[in-house]
């Protein structure tokens, strides 16, 4: 494996992590919809790029890809999780 095959996996993988993070993030303080509003998005958005022959931006749409589908499947599981309020209690008295 060369150095430049080498740096595009490194990229990728810090850009999927990347996005994995902020979908924990935006799950536990947003709204339920979010998650799963911002993986359709990243999803849809990597078909408005054509890429040519220019290998970063086939980078970028299997990132855009990648990062949108694993959002869809956490965004699932978000949407149709129950959450537990604050306080603890099921029933949310306090």
């Amino acid at each position: 494996m060369n150095a430049t095959l080498a740096a595009v996996w490194v990229v990728f993988f810090v850009a999927v992590f990347a996005a994995i993070v902020a979908y924990y993030f935006l799950g536990k303080f947003g709204p339920r919809w979010a998650v799963l509003a911002l993986a359709i998005f990243l999803y849809f958005a990597s078909f408005a790029i054509q890429p040519g022959d220019q290998r970063e931006l086939h980078l970028l749409v299997g990132i855009l890809r990648f990062s949108g589908f694993i959002g869809m499947i956490f965004g699932l599981f978000e949407l149709f999780r129950r959450r537990v309020p604050p306080n603890g209690n099921e029933d949310g008295s306090p």
